[in-house]
Protein backbone atom coordinates (compact mmCIF):
# COMPACT_ATOMS: atom_id res chain seq x y z
CA UNK A 1 0.00 0.00 0.00
CA UNK A 2 1.64 3.73 -0.89
CA UNK A 3 2.54 5.86 1.82
CA UNK A 4 -0.54 8.57 2.20
CA UNK A 5 -3.77 6.07 1.23
CA UNK A 6 -6.44 6.42 3.55
CA UNK A 7 -8.42 3.74 4.16
CA UNK A 8 -12.16 4.34 5.96
CA UNK A 9 -15.54 3.04 6.46
CA UNK A 10 -18.49 4.91 5.07
CA UNK A 11 -21.68 3.92 6.52
CA UNK A 12 -25.31 5.26 6.75
CA UNK A 13 -27.21 5.61 10.62
CA UNK A 14 -30.90 4.79 10.82
CA UNK A 15 -31.35 8.69 10.57
CA UNK A 16 -29.73 8.67 6.68
CA UNK A 17 -26.58 10.42 7.98
CA UNK A 18 -23.43 9.25 6.54
CA UNK A 19 -21.00 7.75 8.89
CA UNK A 20 -17.55 7.49 8.51
CA UNK A 21 -14.67 5.42 10.74
CA UNK A 22 -10.88 5.64 9.71
CA UNK A 23 -7.97 3.61 11.31
CA UNK A 24 -6.79 5.93 13.28
CA UNK A 25 -9.88 6.30 15.19
CA UNK A 26 -11.38 9.75 13.45
CA UNK A 27 -15.10 9.50 13.56
CA UNK A 28 -17.80 11.67 11.78
CA UNK A 29 -20.87 12.40 10.36
CA UNK A 30 -21.50 14.38 7.16
CA UNK A 31 -24.55 15.91 6.18
CA UNK A 32 -27.80 15.03 6.05
CA UNK A 33 -27.25 11.90 3.81
CA UNK A 34 -29.25 11.16 0.95
CA UNK A 35 -32.74 11.58 0.09
CA UNK A 36 -34.41 8.88 -1.88
CA UNK A 37 -35.53 9.85 -5.19
CA UNK A 38 -38.09 7.44 -6.62
CA UNK A 39 -37.55 6.48 -10.31
CA UNK A 40 -41.23 5.25 -11.47
CA UNK A 41 -40.17 6.26 -15.35
CA UNK A 42 -37.41 3.77 -15.36
CA UNK A 43 -39.12 1.29 -13.23
CA UNK A 44 -41.76 1.32 -15.85
CA UNK A 45 -39.50 1.04 -18.71
CA UNK A 46 -37.21 -1.73 -17.12
CA UNK A 47 -40.93 -3.62 -16.60
CA UNK A 48 -41.86 -3.61 -19.90
CA UNK A 49 -39.08 -4.14 -21.60
CA UNK A 50 -38.67 -7.78 -19.20
CA UNK A 51 -42.49 -7.96 -20.37
CA UNK A 52 -41.46 -7.53 -23.97
CA UNK A 53 -38.95 -10.41 -23.52
CA UNK A 54 -40.83 -12.72 -21.63
CA UNK A 55 -43.41 -12.52 -24.11
CA UNK A 56 -41.21 -13.32 -26.98
CA UNK A 57 -39.27 -16.09 -25.48
CA UNK A 58 -42.77 -17.83 -24.67
CA UNK A 59 -43.68 -17.28 -28.24
CA UNK A 60 -40.38 -19.05 -29.52
CA UNK A 61 -40.91 -21.66 -27.17
CA UNK A 62 -44.53 -22.72 -28.12
CA UNK A 63 -43.42 -22.39 -31.51
CA UNK A 64 -41.06 -25.19 -31.18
Amino acid sequence: VPQGTVFYAELVNSDGKIVYITPNSEAGILGHGGSTVPEPGTLTLMGTGLLGLATQIRRKLLRS
